[in-house]
């Protein structure tokens, strides 16, 4: 293939957290990318088609919710799209929901609904800490 081991990048903090990046991985066009984060001994590997599903399901979730809400979130849609991304990584990573049959695309590893509801939830938390903070108008 043309791009194969076009780009590499390995970098290491001590043997707690370690990031590697290969464009050029393999020949399928889901190989095209691979992005592996190691932290504390527990490995994360996402290839193209995971970031991108990923990158899909953050701007579903911002459209719903920012028309659901009828208001924006901090940031606009940009912020609503970058906390999605937030809220979706951390429950694939940190809170996987208690089934076992999520549903997910042949080919990638990103389970759809827990995606789906990370990406809501996180936006939904940034609402309602808009909400709560909002500053109170003056009296006169």
């Amino acid at each position: 293939m043309i791009f194969a081991d076009l780009f590499t990048l390995n970098m290491s903090i001590g043997s707690f957290f370690s990031l590697g990046i290969d464009i050029g991985k393999g020949k399928a066009f889901a190989e095209l990318l691979a992005i592996s984060v190691s932290a504390g001994g527990y490995t994360i590997t996402y290839n193209l088609l995971d970031l991108l599903l990923i990158l899909g399901i953050s701007i579903v979730a911002a459209v719903v919710v920012e028309k659901m809400m009828r208001q924006t979130t901090p940031g606009g849609f940009l912020g609503a799209f970058l906390i999605a991304l937030i809220g979706i990584w951390l429950f694939i990573t940190f809170v996987p929901l208690t089934w076992n049959q999520d549903f997910a695309m042949p080919g990638t590893h990103v389970p759809l609904v827990t995606s789906f509801i990370g990406a809501v939830i996180s936006i939904l938390i940034a609402h309602f800490l808009k909400v709560i903070f909002k500053p109170k108008p003056a009296k006169a």
